[in-house]
């Protein structure tokens, strides 16, 4: 199952969220901007984001900023 949430904050466009927890205490993130500036601002800011999810007990696999929008989420697949 994966979480998405979009961003606000004055001047910086409105980046989106993926992450994906995994088994484990791990987490994945990743973050599209569809500004240069702010896929700039929020991959300075990766090391800092690991260093407290770390903090907090968990184990991240990956955390990334690409510039862009969100590929579409794929649909929940059903277990029958």
């Amino acid at each position: 199952m994966a979480y998405q949430a979009a961003l606000r904050s004055r001047g910086t466009g409105q980046p989106r969220c993926r992450t994906a927890p995994g088994d484990d205490a791990r987490v994945s993130a990743r973050f599209w901007a569809a500004e240069a500036d702010t896929a700039r601002r929020v991959q300075q800011r990766l090391d800092s984001l690991g260093t407290d999810l770390g903090r907090q007990g968990l184990q991240v696999e990956t955390l990334s900023c690409h510039q862009g929008s969100a590929p579409a989420p794929k649909p929940a697949s059903t277990a029958s």
